[in-house]
Order: C-alpha cells, then sequence, then structure tokens
C-alpha cells in the first residue's frame, strides 16, 4: 500500500465514463426503490416534534448548557 502524500496528486485513478455498464436492470430497480424509502424516511422526519434535539445530539456540540449532558452519554 502506497503511503499518501497531500503534496503529490493522485492520477492512478481509473479514466470516466467507466468501461462497465453501470445501469443494469437490478441497480435500476434497486434506485426506484430506495428513493421511495428516503421519501417515507422524510416524511417521517417531518412528524418529529423538536427536530433540532436530534441534530444537537448527533453533532456533538449541544446549543446550550441543558443539552450538554447528553453529549457525555454518547454511544459510539
Amino acid at each position: 500500500m502506497k503511503k499518501f502524500d497531500p503534496d503529490k496528486p493522485f492520477n492512478d485513478l481509473p479514466l470516466l465514463p467507466p468501461a462497465a455498464d453501470l445501469e443494469t436492470k437490478t441497480v435500476l430497480k434497486r434506485s426506484i426503490s430506495t428513493g421511495r424509502m428516503l421519501a417515507e424516511l422524510k416524511g417521517l422526519g417531518q412528524t418529529i416534534p423538536n427536530q433540532g434535539v436530534g441534530e444537537d445530539w448527533c453533532s456533538g456540540e449541544p446549543k446550550n448548557r441543558e443539552r450538554s449532558a447528553l453529549s457525555e452519554h454518547k454511544v459510539i
């Protein structure tokens, strides 16, 4: 494995577009079902009364002192 050097560009990337056909029937069917699932998740997310609580907990940066206790007990 090569060591990463941030000062040297990485030119070993494959050319685009790839030679293989990526839009197979399976991929297209799954992308349709995935889009439906994301739409359902978005709709369910809008039913949460105080959506900011989850955002504060996930970011690890509570907006006020009262919520700081939540960030101390995160499961990683």
